[in-house]
């Protein structure tokens, strides 16, 4: 006896560059996120920071990690998650570059500052 098979409608050809996208920027978040606790030890030691310094720099990051929540969630409601996720990895590679090119080292400069843009458009998406 045959059955007929049901039709499952196939994904956009966009969808699946979307998605390959989104995995990519979640991946790259993510990275950055460990980061920030790895790159800690060479920051301290090459600014000779106290372990009350190097708290309040994990401090900075994570509340500016938590305070843009709210904003990124909001500009994800009204402009679409892709847009905010994808603008907030180009702003953070663009601060990257500039907290590199200011002198200091890119673990110092860009990943304080990148960081809590991508954590936040990432969460809101």
């Amino acid at each position: 006896m045959n059955h007929p098979r049901p039709t499952v409608p196939l994904p956009l050809p966009g969808s699946r560059w979307l998605i390959l996208m989104t995995v990519l920027a979640v991946y790259i978040c993510m990275i950055d996120r460990i980061a920030i606790s790895i790159a800690i030890i060479p920051m301290a030691e090459e600014n000779g920071w106290s372990p009350t310094v190097q708290g309040a720099v994990m401090s900075a990051f994570f509340l500016g990690y938590v305070t843009l929540q709210i904003p990124a969630g909001y500009l994800s409601d009204r402009y679409g998650g892709k847009w905010v996720l994808g603008l907030g990895v180009l702003s953070a590679a663009g601060l990257l570059v500039l907290g590199d090119s200011a002198g200091g080292s890119a673990a110092t400069g860009g990943l304080l500052s990148c960081d809590r843009e991508e954590a936040a458009s990432l969460d809101s998406f």
